[in-house]
């Protein structure tokens, strides 16, 4: 009887569960608009993801990435869109990332299959450990290979109405503030100095036209045509396998540059052909001799020693630059001006002059030795009446005269070094030998007789301008006075 009665009891309980179950099915009904709205879209998202799982899953990690990159560039990053990063981002999320990942969780399911907890302790494993580093490491490695240097921005404008390329170095936040403003400071000066003294030697780089240094920012000349590298592959011609003639005379031009770089003491931290530039005309900066510019600082020095020549009756016949191979040397006289030697160039620098004082200072030198002679203990006694206006008479202590003793010494050393006087027959002196041919320029030549009783006034041939006795170079054409029987001539040898 209690059996009979507990099963009627269970019978009715699990008709009357049914009975709610149904009624709550039948009251239950989506809510309003989802039909239409996000539903739809799941479930249309869902279709897509079984019908194409692998683009739908590229397309869906693009967009991801794209949005988190415009959502860290406005909300956190106070700096102009970058366009490029955007788009880098979003391909690298489409292309890289979606795929990976479809590969690695399909490997994974089938590998390790099942729901029990030593299958998903073993993924999960799996896939923290093992993929996730290499996946990050690669993922990086990618992203700092294709995005651009982080340490420097260019950009093309205009200086000046000309084209301009500014170079502006980018703050490292992670450095710190005195630091990174140090470094960037030594390293923009550094590389205009560079710059400078590749020019100097004669290497072809872009002109310099500004510093910012508060805003570490270098203006130069922007250099219209193509890399070395894209040149070198155009050139380049497959059915022959050879190269155009002109990529040889580019390639020995580059080689020309770095040896003058080299020579100057200066190493290139990235020397490789996508930093070589090759202009529309293929040019180089050639070591200028300056031939104009010597002659115009031999004729001024003539200018101001004549005066000095026509008083002690000095007859200079050449007056002729050099170059030789100690440094030292600044000068020579030759058999009593018949030829006077000076250096107009510092042995470092080639294409630059020493100052217009130094050289007149040895001109006059040498024009002591014509009146007094060499380096000898008449010279030096002369010069010591010359400079103190009395004899003798002067107290001084032994410590003292030690001291002058020494310091005679090492002037007539220094003397004998940067003087030469040389005496003989020939017209070229024994030890003008070791002058390099290569700096040899075409110099002035001069050989003159001045005759004191002339006009107040003389005309110039040229310009027909008449000028005053003392001047004997006319300023406007750079003509030096005719007078009998003086003359002018270049000297080749």
């Amino acid at each position: 009887m209690f059996a009979r009665s507990c099963g009627v009891v269970r019978r009715t309980a699990a008709s009357s569960l049914m009975l709610r179950l149904n009624s709550t099915k039948a009251n239950v009904h989506p809510p309003v608009g989802d039909s239409s709205g996000g539903s739809k879209l799941w479930l249309k998202y869902k279709k897509y993801l079984e019908a194409y799982p692998l683009t739908t899953k590229c397309l869906t990690s693009a967009g991801i990435a794209g949005t988190g990159d415009v959502l860290c560039q406005v909300a956190f990053e106070s700096k102009p869109f970058d366009v490029r990063r955007f788009a880098t981002f979003t391909a690298l999320g489409g292309v890289f990332i979606a795929p990976t990942l479809h590969v690695w969780y399909g490997f994974l399911n089938r590998v390790v299959a099942g729901t029990a907890a030593t299958a998903v302790a073993t993924r999960l494993v799996l896939d923290q450990f093992v993929f996730a580093p290499s996946f990050l490491a690669s993922f990086f490695g990618v992203l700092l290979v294709v995005s651009p240097n982080p340490g420097m921005i260019v950009y093309a404008t205009d200086f000046a109405g000309r084209p301009c390329v500014i170079k502006e170095r980018v703050v490292k936040t992670y450095r710190l503030r005195q630091l990174d403003k140090k470094l960037s400071h030594r390293r923009l000066v550094q590389e205009a100095r560079c710059n400078f003294k590749c020019r100097k030697a004669g290497v072809d780089t872009p002109c310099i036209f500004l510093i910012d240094e508060a805003k570490g920012r270098l203006y130069m000349e922007r250099i219209q045509g193509m890399s070395a590298k894209q040149y070198l592959y155009d050139s380049y011609d497959a059915t022959t396998q050879q190269y155009a003639t002109d990529a040889l005379a580019v390639c020995y031009q580059i080689g020309v540059a770095i040896a003058r770089m080299h020579d100057a003491d200066i190493v290139h931290g990235d020397l490789t052909t996508s930093n070589l530039m090759k202009k529309d005309s293929l040019s180089t900066i050639k070591k200028q001799t300056k031939n104009d510019e010597a002659q115009r600082i031999l004729e001024r020095i003539a200018e101001h020693v004549l005066p000095i020549c026509t008083k002690r009756r000095f007859k200079v016949r050449n007056l002729l630059e050099f170059f030789p191979k100690n440094a030292n040397l600044l000068g020579m006289n030759v058999n009593e001006g018949w030829k006077i030697f000076l250096r107009l160039r510092p042995a470092s620098h080639p294409t630059t002059f020493l100052p217009f004082e130094e050289i007149l200072g040895t001109m006059l030198h040498e024009l002591v030795h014509m009146k007094i002679g060499p380096h000898d203990a008449p010279f030096y006694k002369h010069q010591a009446i010359m400079s103190t206006n009395r004899l003798g008479g002067a107290s001084i202590s032994p410590s003292q005269l030690r001291g002058k003793v020494l310091e005679a010494a090492e002037k007539r050393l220094r003397d004998a070094v940067a003087c030469a006087t040389v005496t003989c027959t020939h017209d070229v002196p024994s030890s003008s030998k070791s002058l390099r041919s290569s700096h040899i320029e075409p110099i002035v030549s001069i050989e003159q007789e001045y005759d004191e009783t002339d006009a107040i006034q003389w005309q110039c041939p040229t310009c027909s301008e008449w000028l005053s006795t003392r001047l004997h170079i006319c300023d406007r054409c750079v003509l030096r006075k005719r007078k009998r029987p003086q003359h002018v001539t270049i000297d080749l040898t």
